[in-house]
């Protein structure tokens, strides 16, 4: 939303023009591109992190139990 409101047509040294933010203060333009980077980098990074995690878990915790059970299908023998 911000991009939508503090956009403007900036003229160029060519005479074109482009379409620049405007921003209020350095510090504001520097913190929505933390925030940014937080929401579209961090964020989903660590929700696939965790994501992998739980699945690796998973699949050990299954890997552990079949070796059991073939252990002890060979001692039942």
């Amino acid at each position: 939303m911000p991009i939508a409101l503090l956009s403007r047509l900036k003229p160029t040294k060519l005479g074109n023009h482009k379409c620049r933010e405007d921003w209020i203060s350095l510090e504001y333009e520097k913190a929505y591109n933390l925030f940014l980077d937080l929401i579209l980098m961090v964020f989903p990074l660590a929700v696939l992190a965790v994501t992998y995690s739980l699945i690796i878990r998973t699949l050990w915790k299954g890997i552990k139990t079949e070796r059991a059970q073939r252990a002890q299908g060979k001692n039942n023998r």
